[in-house]
């Protein structure tokens, strides 16, 4: 069984061994210790200069290697393509040409030097703090309290998990240091009632971790808004918080491994983990579960490596010093109208650059395994939940400039941005050579030998660092076995490469879309994510996908007739735009049982139990007290 039905089997014995009572009507929570948290001014503020301790004494010429190698790479790029581009003088066309592609080829190097860097800590096993997953669990002095916000969840789904949480804590023998608390903002009255009466079972539980569960009647400021309502409440109460999102799973030796963490670096604010995919059915959702299992650990340990104690927030599977979010990041109100004004829908980023400018310091920990979450169901799902990020992401633009902040943590709001602005840049930049080729303003004799070769170092770019992190991480015979073995992983690796690059230009496509529905003013909503598989439609598919096929349709047209040249360089694009119905329709399919060693991930070996007995949980560690 998976480990939400393990979870869920769990629970259903515990509640079944118990004689019913009369349920309160109301939940219990803890006494009230409120936490003052001031909202913070964006235009008013200093970097803090305390002294950061956990900062690396090199990380200058760490960021010296990174950003410095991404520009030399860059700028020789550029040089090649405009010596080409010059051979009659430069035309406007050409110039934006230039710039575009020289813009894109050097933010792909940046990624590129950054994996590179994420090799060598992954094998060298560099940390700032020293987490790693094995070793002696600390004991634990202080008390944190474990928060999930939810709205309008599955209800079963999340005392499953929870119930799972719970047992692994208290295999740790360190429970009593955690409480649990669900916060929810659901609104429709009937999925609340429900959420009542499955958190109250879990309150009737005796022992260490408690379990409380509120329920705001107005969610203000959404997530954000409900974490904050919690630390004003209670925050005086604990040294730290946990946040997870309604997906998340996190092992108990994880959990006490972080707390500890905190308490050894007092001046640390925050620790982020790096969940991995686990749980999931459709062939979509498992290649991108295989994609984040063997390269995500990588890709990790290059961006902990040069961002130091400057790291940032992904919103989840976290911890955080509660007095020190209270004081540093309280969210601000950005002025106008939505899509860009109001509260800030991606705040986690913006939470981060805060606590640093504050002189807390902000870590990831890629070592640390045991952090789960899970992700949509197909590519319709996926492209939704963009949908909301993007605009939240581009909210970010008002914020790069906001006093007082650490040029790494602009750095990071700014890659934020351009995670959707490179769409449209990308667009621009096939659409302009497709002008140039039309006008013959660049003889193709001076521009396709440069061009491709400028193509092909792009696309080792892209699948040098994959090759690279999946020899790197299957060379543990443990890891290498639970991945199916060399021979399957090597052929699950070539299927996920096909299949990304076929999705990558419909994404691609996709968030232009986006980006120009958010800057004509319209607003996404904030729905609940669809999290388990469903059976996705042909006919939304097609109506969903058939610009981007008509977009592929005009690409190869005009390559074929303008530029025949560049055919070997456009095609590849052009037909994954041509097929995005097909393929959206495959993928979001449950993968057959015969299939289904394909995209294997040592995960799910490890979640897959006959057993009852939570001991066999992966999250369930034996207990190593000093």
């Amino acid at each position: 069984m998976d480990l939400l039905r393990f979870a869920g089997q769990r629970l259903s014995q515990t509640f079944g061994a118990r004689q019913p009572v009369t349920e309160p009507h109301t939940p219990v929570m803890p006494s009230g210790a409120p936490l003052d948290m001031p909202v913070q001014s964006l235009t008013e503020g200093a970097l803090s200069s305390a002294l950061i301790p956990t900062s690396p004494r090199h990380m200058i010429w760490r960021r010296l290697f990174i950003f410095g190698l991404s520009l030399l790479i860059g700028a020789t790029g550029i040089g090649v393509l405009a010596q080409s581009l010059s051979y009659q003088g430069f035309h406007p066309l050409e110039m934006l040409f230039l710039g575009l592609a020289g813009f894109l080829f050097t933010w792909m190097a940046f990624a590129f030097i950054s994996s590179l860097a994420g090799v060598w800590v992954y094998l060298t096993r560099q940390d700032d703090l020293g987490l790693f997953p094995d070793g002696p669990v600390p004991l634990l002095r202080q008390h944190t309290a474990i928060l999930m916000p939810i709205c309008n969840e599955d209800a079963h789904a999340v005392v499953g998990r929870l119930d799972t949480i719970r047992h692994s804590l208290i295999a740790t023998l360190q429970g009593n240091r955690f409480d649990i608390f669900v916060l929810s903002d659901t609104q429709d009255p009937v999925a609340a009632e429900t959420e009542r009466t499955a958190f109250l079972k879990m309150q009737r539980l005796s022992g260490a971790p408690r379990i409380y569960y509120r329920r705001r009647p107005i969610n203000t400021d959404r997530k954000a808004g409900n974490i904050a309502d919690w630390v004003s409440r209670h925050g005086a109460a604990y040294a730290h918080m946990i946040v997870l999102d309604a997906d998340s799973l996190m092992s108990g030796n994880t959990l006490v491994r972080l707390a500890g963490g905190m308490e050894r670096h007092p001046r640390v604010g925050l620790i982020q983990t790096a969940p991995r995919l686990i749980n999931r059915k459709s062939l979509f959702a498992r290649c991108e579960q295989f994609a984040a299992r063997l390269y995500g650990p990588v890709a990790a340990c290059g961006i902990a490596w040069w961002s130091g104690s400057e790291g940032n927030f992904w919103g989840h599977n976290a911890i955080i010093r509660t007095r020190a979010f209270a004081e540093a990041a309280g969210l601000p109100h950005l002025p106008g109208r939505a899509p860009f004004g109001g509260h800030i829908m991606s705040h986690d980023f913006v939470e981060a650059a805060l606590l640093r400018r504050a002189g807390w310091a902000v870590h990831m920990a890629p070592h640390l395994d045991g952090s789960y979450e899970e992700s949509p169901p197909s590519l319709m799902d996926t492209l939704g939940r963009d949908r909301r990020w993007c605009q939240g992401n581009l909210q970010h633009a008002a914020v790069v400039g906001a006093s007082g902040l650490h040029w790494i943590n602009r750095f990071h709001l700014l890659r934020g941005v351009f995670t959707y602005l490179l769409a449209p840049m990308w667009v621009a930049m096939v659409g302009t050579g497709a002008a140039l080729a039309a006008a013959d303003i660049t003889p193709a004799a001076t521009s396709v030998g440069p061009m491709a070769g400028l193509f092909a170092v792009t696309m080792s770019f892209l699948i040098l660092p994959k090759v690279l992190a999946a020899i790197v991480v299957l060379r543990d015979p443990d890891t290498r076995a639970g991945f199916g073995g060399a021979v399957r992983a090597t052929f699950s690796l070539i299927i996920e490469t096909v299949l990304s690059t076929l999705i990558a230009p419909v994404v691609m496509i996709s968030h232009a879309f986006m980006v120009a529905s958010i800057l004509s003013g319209r607003k996404s909503g904030w729905k609940s994510q669809r999290r388990s598989e469903y059976e996705v439609s042909a006919d939304e598919l097609a109506r969903r996908f058939t610009a981007h096929t008509l977009i592929g349709m005009g690409l190869l047209l005009v390559a074929s007739i303008f530029a025949p040249e560049t055919l070997i360089m456009t095609a590849g694009a052009a037909f994954a735009l041509m097929l995005s119905v097909p393929v959206a329709f495959i993928t979001a399919k449950a993968t057959p049982r015969r299939l289904m060693p394909v995209f294997l991930i040592p995960e799910e070996g490890r979640v897959t139990t006959d057993s009852d007995s939570p001991m066999d949980s992966p999250l369930t560690p034996a207990p190593q007290l000093p």
